[in-house]
């Protein structure tokens, strides 16, 4: 069940489960949501001043990425507009998102055709075999001060825990894709596009960052790499990371006066990152166990959640506690840290969930046993954008300010285990080189395509079937192959 959105609160979320119908948009249209009473500004007292609510996606039930370990769905943010759309410009001349990919004319041995084996017998189901010996992780970069342990306030003593997934988020936060995008954020301001009737409706334009300033592929020079350093060193003192039971899953990052400080440079407001105390906890529980391809899936997907949330964070210190986010140069999606997410992986990495049903694809290789890891579901690089995001979002009362029309399915590529581990070793980031940025984009060699599921079909018939909340399988009749092998 959504939660329910007070009138005071801004909207802000972070995953997906099932849909909520609506029209779909025209090519320039700012996707609208469900009619929504408009908020009464809130008071800012000086205190803490939220950028959305603490509603959750619930149980990991409900999502189809919630892996049961706990990981970063269902974490709020800021998103796009909520309440009434609005007509956005035509979007700039911009490369349209790569296409889907077509089934490989020579695929690499034998394709499974679905009509054959059916969803769970493709290859995109196949059990990955590991060995029970834990790969090598010896990370022991410097953690970056943006996730040093004085910014963990509420962090039990055993700073060992989280310390392994902050450095990890501290590479990644220095990984040579991210850095034109923080720059973009440091160095310019996005740009309304068309014209505001009154003040009290500008949240309601469009907000871009104009082509000029944002140059994905943009070669730093020394003095704009020094101005990244230094905006997100300063940044470290404007934010704080805090257990929450408030928060059921993921994390939310809220705008917070009292951490504001007087930097002539980022002069917008602090920020106050509040992750599941439930996460925590099962973390906890994973030191120490033979179970490596859980806790090292889930470090993982906790250290994306930091920087994830940071991304929000440097937008409040920079344009303020505002209601609306902003669009990078002509893309379809406006969600800063899911942009981030895209440059840096190529998609969203995710863990593939069926409701509540087990789905146990990771098995140890030793001979004689026939134990396997705790790890439900399967890791998977989902195609950005995909619609489910943007449903799920709405699902919550929350809304992401989409444009032009969404990709006609999902697509979801495999991603096996050795991608993880080989993240938590000095000599993956040591070997990487600065501009080898594929280093960090999983394989895309097994997907599978999923169809949005109707609405007067409800997900509980297919959680039965293993076939993961708010879709149905592609089938011959939907695209002409669904299963795509490389």
């Amino acid at each position: 069940m959504a939660p329910k959105k007070s009138a005071d609160t801004k909207s802000i979320t972070r995953s997906a489960t099932t849909a909520k119908a609506r029209k779909p948009a025209a090519s320039v249209v700012f996707k609208k949501a469900a009619p929504q009473k408009k908020p009464a500004p809130s008071k800012k007292t000086g205190g803490t001043q939220k950028t959305g609510t603490r509603s959750r996606e619930g149980k990991a039930a409900t999502s189809p990425g919630a892996a049961a370990s706990g990981t970063r769905k269902g974490s709020t943010r800021k998103t796009g507009r909520k309440g009434k759309g609005v007509v956005a410009p035509a979007a700039p001349a911009a490369p349209a998102p790569p296409a889907a990919p077509a089934v490989a004319a020579a695929p690499i041995g034998p394709v499974v055709e679905p009509q054959a084996a059916g969803f769970h017998g493709s290859i995109f189901m196949e059990t990955e075999n590991y060995s029970v010996v834990a790969p090598l992780a010896d990370l022991n970069n410097i953690v970056h001060p943006l996730f040093a342990q004085l910014n963990f306030k509420t962090v039990p003593t055993d700073w060992t825990v989280m310390e392994t997934p902050a450095r990890l988020a501290s590479r990644l936060l220095e990984a040579p894709a991210l850095q034109p995008m923080f720059y973009t954020i440091l160095n310019s301001h996005p740009v309304v596009q068309g014209e505001a009737v009154s003040d009290e409706e500008l949240e309601d334009q469009v907000h871009e960052y104009a082509e000029a300033d944002d140059i994905p592929d943009l070669t730093l020079t020394a003095a704009q790499t020094r101005l990244v350093n230094d905006g997100l060193t300063a940044l470290a003192g404007m934010i704080g990371f805090v257990s929450s039971t408030e928060v059921d899953q993921g994390a939310v990052c809220d705008a917070d006066a009292t951490r504001s400080t007087d930097d002539h440079f980022l002069n917008g407001i602090g920020s106050t990152i509040s992750y599941s105390s439930a996460d925590y906890s099962r973390l906890v529980t994973m030191q120490g166990t033979n179970d490596w391809p859980l806790l090292r899936t889930t470090q993982f997907q906790w250290a994306i959640m930091l920087v994830h949330e940071v991304c929000h964070a440097l937008i409040n210190a920079r344009e303020g506690d505002v209601e609306w986010e902003p669009f990078f140069y002509g893309k379809q999606v406006a969600e800063v840290g899911f942009e981030m997410e895209y440059r840096l992986f190529g998609g969203h990495v995710d863990n593939l969930y069926a409701g509540d049903a087990t789905i146990r694809r990771y098995q140890e290789n030793t001979a004689g046993q026939d134990n396997g890891s705790q790890l439900n579901g399967l890791m998977v690089t989902w195609q950005w954008p995909y619609k489910e995001i943007i449903a799920f979002y709405e699902r919550q009362e929350h809304y992401i300010a989409s444009r032009r029309d969404m990709p006609a399915m999902d697509l979801a590529w495999r991603v096996t285990l050795p991608y993880f581990t080989e993240k938590f070793t000095n000599a993956f980031w040591d070997n990487a080189g600065a501009a080898d940025l594929s280093l960090l984009h999983p394989p895309k060699d097994v997907g599978y395509f999923f169809k949005k599921n109707k609405p007067s079909k409800p997900d509980a018939q297919y959680a039965s079937k293993l076939i993961p909340q708010g879709y149905r399988i592609a089938t011959i009749e939907d695209r002409g192959h669904p299963l795509v092998r490389r």
